[in-house]
């Protein structure tokens, strides 16, 4: 599947923040969407780790829901999961990502690819 640019600028935005490592967007057959980590991850493994996912009984009943939401800070590293309609958005980075400046731009990044999956206006009184 081939990414969308909104997919492909809401990756950079995340991108941006300082301590986001990388982040992708998964379908729930477990394809990788689009892919905003650098090119030292092994594009197989983060392919490996979507199919695992969403694959996942237990992810899959967390994940449920519009506004579902995983959050985990490990060792050195913090993984964020959002459900996107029917896709999951995953951002890695580091302990040192600012939490507040995260929140606030998968706030934005969010609410741009909703949008964006979403069916265009059918009027302009719809806009």
């Amino acid at each position: 599947m081939r990414p969308l640019p909104t997919h492909e600028a809401a990756l950079l935005q995340l991108g941006s923040i300082p301590g986001v490592v990388g982040s992708l967007i998964f379908d729930r057959a477990g394809e990788v969407v689009a892919s905003g980590f650098p090119a030292v991850f092994d594009a197989s493994g983060l392919h490996g780790l979507a199919r695992r996912l969403a694959s996942d009984g237990y992810f899959l009943a967390w994940m449920a829901g519009a506004q579902a939401a995983m959050d985990f800070a490990f060792g050195d590293g913090h993984v964020v999961v959002r459900t996107v309609d029917d896709t999951w958005l995953l951002v890695l980075g580091t302990q040192q990502v600012d939490p507040q400046l995260l929140a606030m731009s998968l706030t934005q990044v969010m609410r741009r690819l909703r949008l964006a999956g979403s069916a265009p206006p059918t009027s302009p009184w719809d806009a």
